[in-house]
């Protein structure tokens, strides 16, 4: 009886999850309608030409090197797509400053991430790697650096 029971629930919500769609409005059964552009990432931008000077790196992250960085979004939806470029730079990265997981791809040159306590990695074009949310250790280019990062929205300023 329990598993006549049991199969009877797994039944029903199955058909409940699986059968929503055919309840869907016919505004949103229409692909065509408003289906999302797709967004292409510009070669220049990959190349860093042309992006925006931001802010100094704050202070109490730079260790040492030119605190000059720049940065372009490139789409913000469900992710935060962009671009980020510095100089030679090393800095702090504590779990205070790192407030939400990143995902990186080198573009030019080289990183070597320092985790505290912990063996360090160089990071060159090509590569890929993740920063975590809480992330503490240093972080250190000796050259221009340039990265595409894929971050949660959230990591960028104004409405998405």
């Amino acid at each position: 009886m329990i598993i006549k029971v049991r199969t009877l629930l797994v039944s029903l919500l199955a058909a409940s999850v699986f059968s929503v769609p055919c309840f869907a409005s016919e505004e949103t059964s229409d692909v065509n309608s408003a289906a999302p552009k797709m967004v292409v990432i510009e070669k220049a931008d990959l190349e860093g030409k042309g992006l925006p000077m931001l802010e100094p790196l704050a202070g109490e992250i730079m260790i040492s090197g030119n605190p000059e960085n720049w940065s372009k979004y490139l789409y913000i939806g469900q992710v935060g797509v962009g671009i980020w470029q510095s100089g030679a730079v090393k800095m702090r990265l504590n779990g205070n400053t790192q407030v939400l997981d990143e995902f990186f791809t080198v573009l030019e040159g080289s990183v070597l991430v320092t985790p505290q306590g912990g063996k360090a990695k160089t990071f060159s074009v090509g590569d890929s790697f993740v920063i975590p949310k809480g992330f503490v250790g240093t972080w250190e280019t000796t050259d221009t650096y340039r990265h595409l990062a894929v971050v949660n929205p959230a990591a960028y300023p104004g409405e998405h």
